[in-house]
């Protein structure tokens, strides 16, 4: 089931790049089409199992020091890829990611105040 624009806590943009998967230690290429501060969309001809835990490596340019390693669950399928939200992303990694949506977007306030809203919204179910 695809998820509308306004159930979505996070804005996403379109950022192709490629990108290698690694579920049980197999690695999986395929690119990067859009993410959101709290996951991706991955298009790829391999399929997985909704709910798979992955590694996410994506490298920004030549210096693997300059990427990206998050780690994410599977959260569907799509005729042309796999949807993951990310589960951890370290500090570096998540500047990098926070930096793509912010340019992308054209509103770096926008993306605080999402992450503060979801912030919020995780310490009130605690």
């Amino acid at each position: 089931m695809e998820q509308s624009q306004d159930q979505r806590r996070f804005s996403r943009v379109d950022f192709h790049i490629v990108a290698t998967v690694a579920v049980g230690g197999q690695p999986i290429e395929g690119t990067v089409e859009n993410m959101s501060l709290r996951g991706m969309l991955f298009a790829t001809d391999h399929k997985l199992s909704p709910g798979d835990e992955a590694e996410i490596t994506i490298a920004l340019n030549d210096h693997s020091e300059n990427g990206m390693t998050i780690s994410g669950k599977v959260a569907r399928l799509t005729s042309y890829g796999i949807a993951f939200v990310f589960s951890k992303v370290d500090f570096d990694s998540y500047m990098h990611l926070k930096n793509i949506i912010a340019l992308n977007i054209g509103d770096a306030s926008k993306v605080d105040e999402e992450m503060d809203a979801f912030l919020d919204s995780q310490s009130d179910s605690l």
